[in-house]
């Protein structure tokens, strides 16, 4: 991540926070427990805000 983070949320249990890339078109899932970038995912072009719905 290079600073274009832009929209944040968290895991409806808080262990884990959704944050999108704009400028990478993708979005990382960060493990809140270790602090550590578990995954990052392909979505498209500017990813600008995220909801996650239980």
């Amino acid at each position: 991540m290079e600073n274009d983070e832009h929209g944040v949320d968290a895991s409806p249990d808080h262990k884990y926070f959704f944050v999108t890339n704009m400028f990478e078109t993708t979005v990382c899932v960060i493990d809140k427990e270790h602090n550590k970038v578990m995954k990052t995912v392909e979505v498209g072009e500017i990813p600008s805000g995220i909801n996650v719905m239980p």
